[in-house]
């Protein structure tokens, strides 16, 4: 015989559930994220073409892959500069007719592949997955972890991915007045300002995001 239970009776189990476990699943989510990114190259170099496209393909919905912001790896380098590109792949520096090809280069034998993601976004999610991992441990060590300041998340978090990006993204511009630098990012600094970024968007939510669970467990224990 079937039990009836009130439908509200679920959402307060799953509530409690994920609750009890949201560290647990924001770490895996973000190292299977991370994963897939890393293992993309991988697939490609195996031959595995068909798996390898499809997590470009899908990690092309929320990062541009463009070939000069990547990373590579089975080949010569590890970045190639708009020279070396036209050079080895026939693919000019970015304009409105190469950015599809430059996201549809994946790589080859002889280059290398590029990871799924570019390299600022990779850093970003390794930044955020190391620093979930690391949370893991001090929560496990029983240590009270604070949320990071906000003056120290602008200072290190978010303002020097700010001012890189849009420095590089407003660089056509600024180069066609002499009166300002023209700055073109790097592949360290991109994945420098990246890292911080997602490692201290950690430190300033989770603490925010155990005080909230923590909140929902004990209502659920009284209610």
């Amino acid at each position: 015989m079937l039990i009836y239970q009130n439908p509200s009776q679920w959402h307060q189990r799953l509530a409690a559930l994920l609750s009890a476990r949201w560290l647990i699943i924001l770490t895996a989510a973000s190292g299977i994220n991370v994963g897939l990114a890393l293992s993309a190259p991988l697939f490609m170099m195996l031959g595995w073409e068909r798996l390898g496209k499809t997590i470009y393909k899908l990690y092309s919905l929320w990062c541009h892959q463009f070939h000069l912001s990547s990373w590579f790896v089975f080949g010569q380098r590890h970045f190639y500069n708009s020279k070396q590109f036209l050079d080895l792949a026939g693919i000019e520096y970015l304009n409105s007719l190469s950015k599809s090809a430059s996201q549809d280069f994946y790589g080859n034998p002889v280059m290398g592949w590029k990871f799924a993601y570019c390299q600022r976004d990779l850093a970003i999610f390794v930044g955020f997955f190391s620093a979930s991992l690391f949370y893991c441990i001090l929560r496990d060590q029983q240590f009270i972890i604070p949320p990071a300041p906000l003056i120290l998340y602008l200072l290190f978090g978010l303002t020097p991915i700010a001012l890189d990006g849009l420095s590089q993204l407003l660089s056509p511009l600024v180069s066609s007045l002499p009166i300002l630098i023209s700055h073109e990012s790097s592949p360290m600094l991109r994945t420098a300002t990246g890292f911080l970024f997602g490692s201290m968007s950690v430190w300033l939510a989770y603490p925010h995001l155990e005080a909230w669970m923590l909140a929902i467990r004990k209502r659920h224990r009284t209610a």
